[in-house]
């Protein structure tokens, strides 16, 4: 796993893949080694949100096939599988019956703020972190920003606390600048480090994760390019984006021109494959 994540930054897919390769010729004879098995692939695969292959008792949620002591490392893995489902709805890659929007995205914090009190109970800072981050992103989807600072501010804490810098990196595309600004407030030279080590993140995960799900991820939007696109991609006009973004419409509307020229995405329904 350690392998896998290695390629991650590296944007190495055959180091990628021999890591797969390894974790699949792991030692195991009881159907408890073969489920960690499976879940050491879930792991790796969610980081790059290629979730193709996941085995149905871990898209349901049920881990009683684990062990205890892997049930909190299946739990955050498992919320980054609902966030990608309800990406993916929002974006419209897939349809639910009844369901639409950001809807499933506003719902997502429901079932994460039961796993973080569950995770300050237990006392595992790691998975605390993690949960609260994920929760922090689908709060800052949906519109609900206090929510998200909350959890934000409650993470940069425990993660600064022990140096975990890299628990913050990967997050730092989903806020466009407000994760960073939240960080300066706590510690201003964490800031730096954690700016360096997403510059390298950046370009290896938009890489290798764009060769496993057929994509080119954008790595030369600033983030209020992105940002623009994320709302666009979620269905958002450019009235609503102004208004959600305190600028002008024509703004918007330029940034939208700039982001597909800078992309080479022909229509903005499309724009949810370079995020």
């Amino acid at each position: 796993m350690l392998l896998a994540f290695c390629a991650m930054w590296r944007g190495d897919i055959a180091l990628w893949n021999e890591a797969k390769k390894h974790i699949l010729e792991a030692p195991h004879t009881t159907e408890e080694e073969r489920e960690i098995i499976s879940l050491a692939l879930t792991i790796i695969d969610s980081s790059v949100y290629d979730n193709k292959d996941y085995p149905v008792w871990f898209s349901i949620g049920n881990f009683e096939a684990l062990p205890a002591d892997s049930h909190p490392a299946a739990k955050v893995f498992y919320v980054k599988f609902l966030y990608m489902a309800a990406h993916g709805l929002a974006t419209k890659q897939f349809k639910l019956e009844g369901v639409e929007g950001l809807a499933l995205m506003r719902m997502i914090p429901n079932t994460i703020e039961p796993l973080i009190t569950q995770a300050v109970v237990d006392k595992t800072v790691l998975p605390e972190i993690l949960l609260r981050m994920s929760c922090a992103v689908a709060y800052h989807n949906s519109g609900m920003k206090e929510r998200a600072l909350l959890h934000i501010d409650k993470a940069v804490a425990l993660a600064l606390k022990d140096k975990l810098y890299g628990t913050l990196t990967e997050y730092v595309r989903h806020f466009h600048g407000l994760l960073e600004e939240r960080i300066a407030l706590v510690d201003p030279s964490a800031v730096g480090i954690v700016k360096a080590l997403y510059a390298t993140y950046s370009v290896g995960w938009s890489s290798l994760s764009g060769k496993i799900r057929n994509r080119l991820i954008a790595t030369n939007l600033t983030d209020r390019e992105r940002e623009v696109a994320k709302l666009t991609a979620f269905g958002f006009k450019a009235s609503e984006i102004a208004s959600m973004l305190y600028l002008s419409e024509s703004t918007i509307k330029q940034t939208i021109t700039r982001v597909l020229n800078k992309t080479g995405v022909s229509e903005k329904s499309e724009l949810y494959l370079i995020l």
